[in-house]
């Protein structure tokens, strides 16, 4: 067997999103499309995030800004996690209030 230990992987930080959540962001999930993320924060809500629709590339890196385009209430305390369907259609939410939400939507 090849031991391939030498190989190192490097990563770089490509950008801070301000959410505007209240409180701490406890969990993100990427879509399986990868052009949206959830956010479950403890302030009960859910942030929807995808990157702005621009005919213009940014000078650096290209990168586009990240925007909240939908924020999703009803838990009636702390969002803890959310995690995607297969197919992205679904979003499920679970808070400290004992409960698990199902989304639905085009995410």
């Amino acid at each position: 067997s090849t031991d391939d230990s030498s190989e190192k992987v490097t990563f770089s930080h490509n950008t801070t999103i301000p959410t505007g959540h209240a409180k701490t962001v406890r969990s993100l999930a990427w879509s399986p499309s990868g052009k949206t993320f959830a956010t479950a924060s403890f302030d009960s809500n859910i942030g929807i995030w995808s990157q702005e629709e621009s005919g213009e590339d940014s000078d650096i890196g290209n990168a586009k800004e990240w925007e909240c385009m939908s924020l999703l209430e009803g838990h009636e305390t702390e969002c803890k996690s959310v995690a995607y369907s297969h197919t992205g259609t679904f979003l499920a939410s679970c808070s400290r209030d004992k409960t698990v939400w199902i989304w639905e939507g085009e995410f």
